[in-house]
């Protein structure tokens, strides 16, 4: 699903991420060279996340007009909301490309 770093070929060590354009499908995102290996993971975690907890309700959501509590909380206890925000006001103090993983997902 994610492309890995990878080595180029020859004497160089400096690691090779794919670009964008060379992504199979949608969901390959998270491959481009302003993310690091741990924006990589934290992706791989926000996409189980609302594959497992808002997928599933989504239609129900959209028919009642509004989103459950407990997916507000799950998704809180996850570290995914205040991600932006620093520690010191109560958010996580994550990195805005962190924060626009999220947003991305």
């Amino acid at each position: 699903m994610f492309c890995r770093l990878q080595h180029q070929q020859g004497d160089s060590p400096v690691p090779f991420r794919p670009e964008t354009s060379m992504a199979k499908t949608l969901m390959d995102t998270g491959t481009r060279r302003i993310f690091s290996e741990e924006h990589d993971l934290f992706r791989q975690n926000v996409r189980r996340f609302f594959k497992e907890e808002v997928v599933p309700y989504h239609a129900e959501w959209e028919k009642a007009g509004e989103v459950s509590r407990e997916v507000w909380e799950k998704a809180g206890q996850q570290g995914l909301l205040g991600i932006y925000t620093p520690a010191e006001h109560g958010g996580v103090g994550g990195d805005l490309l962190s924060a626009a993983i999220v947003w991305e997902e």
